[in-house]
């Protein structure tokens, strides 16, 4: 399961589309056109604040929300009244 999406600096949450891959072998025996790639749903991550917030799935095989809290924030930043 593979997705990326662009964001801004500075917004609260991103939405990323996620596609999970097949087929291929690998080593030697890889070729790239076995791969088939299928769309398999997204995640979105969402914070709430400087350092809490939550990671919301729906995908082929079900939904679900879990809360997340940051392990690190940027450097020179300050997380005030998170």
């Amino acid at each position: 399961m593979v997705g990326t999406a662009p964001f801004a600096w500075g917004a609260s949450s991103v939405e990323v589309p996620l596609q999970i891959s097949e087929g291929a072998q690998f080593g030697s025996a890889f070729q790239p056109g076995q791969v088939v790639s299928t769309s398999f749903g997204s995640i979105t991550i969402r914070f709430t604040a400087c350092d809490t917030g939550f990671f919301h799935y729906n995908t082929t095989y079900g939904n679900g929300t879990f809360p997340m809290k940051a392990l690190t924030i940027p450097t020179n930043e300050v997380c005030a009244g998170g």
